[in-house]
């Protein structure tokens, strides 16, 4: 699932007007580089918020040892389990089996 889609996606999720990069020039007068830059940068923030919700919720489901980590890989969303290892050893410096260790 691309970034875009992600984006709607969520916005329709939290109640938000859904994203269209090509509002900008129907909104403002912009030229076109100024539309990509904007847009660029509302990926970026999109990419942002999906990192931090995902963080925030690996935390949680980490907790429940009923959940193994492959479960929580794909409720995060992530196409692997080691795209989640990596995030998450990204995010807290450790692997989801040594921070669940760690817990006990």
């Amino acid at each position: 699932m691309n970034v875009k889609i992600k984006c709607a996606s969520l916005s329709r999720y939290l109640g938000l007007p859904g994203f269209n990069p090509f509002s900008f020039n129907l909104q403002y007068p912009l030229n076109d580089s100024t539309a990509l830059s904007k847009t660029q940068h509302f990926i970026s923030q999109c990419n942002a918020f999906v990192d931090e919700l995902r963080h925030a919720l690996a935390l949680g489901y980490i907790h429940d040892s009923r959940l193994s980590l492959v479960d929580i890989a794909y409720l995060l969303g992530f196409s692997e389990q080691s795209a989640f290892q990596r995030a998450f050893k990204r995010w807290t410096g450790m692997t989801p089996g040594e921070y669940r260790h760690s817990l006990r």
